[in-house]
């Protein structure tokens, strides 16, 4: 069987301390789940993460977090589950990506997220999951505007 660690990484400093420690092996139902969680995932570099960073939404957007969110306890497949509980998908067809991270755009415009070109680009500073998805939502609504801004600002 092949051996795995499960270390949690990342180039910026964590908040919570405690999830930059790596995992011990200190139980046989840790080491099952360690080698099984390493085994299912079949890292190339033999490392497992403990942090998921793609996911997709209604199984064509990719959302993709670059960078760790500041708020560890973000459940951010949550954030997924909501909108895709309350919004229609084919609202998201003009969008391809949602990336969330450090975005030089964002911080010189003190924004906290922005459409363009077919991608969303989101803060990871946000404070919780509810501004997630109210920034998805909002961005996603901009994506509209290409198609619909005369039926959307016109005076008709």
């Amino acid at each position: 069987m092949q051996e795995n660690t499960v270390e949690a990484k990342s180039d910026v400093d964590v908040l919570n301390p405690e999830l930059a420690k790596a995992l011990e092996k200190d139980s046989p139902m840790k080491e099952w789940l360690v080698d099984y969680v390493g085994n299912k995932a079949n890292p190339e570099n033999d490392e497992v993460n403990l942090a998921k960073k793609e996911y997709l939404l209604f199984g064509r957007v990719t959302v993709f977090i670059q960078d760790p969110l500041i708020n560890d306890f973000i459940d951010f497949g949550e954030v997924i589950e909501t909108v895709e509980n309350y919004i229609v998908p084919h609202l998201f067809d003009n969008i391809d990506l949602i990336y969330i991270g450090q975005f030089q755009s964002l911080i010189d415009r003190e924004l906290e997220a922005q459409y363009e070109n077919g991608a969303i680009f989101i803060s990871n500073t946000l404070a919780d999951s509810y501004d997630y998805v109210e920034n998805i939502v909002h961005e996603m609504l901009h994506s509209l505007e290409s198609n619909f801004g005369l039926q959307i600002y016109g005076d008709g």
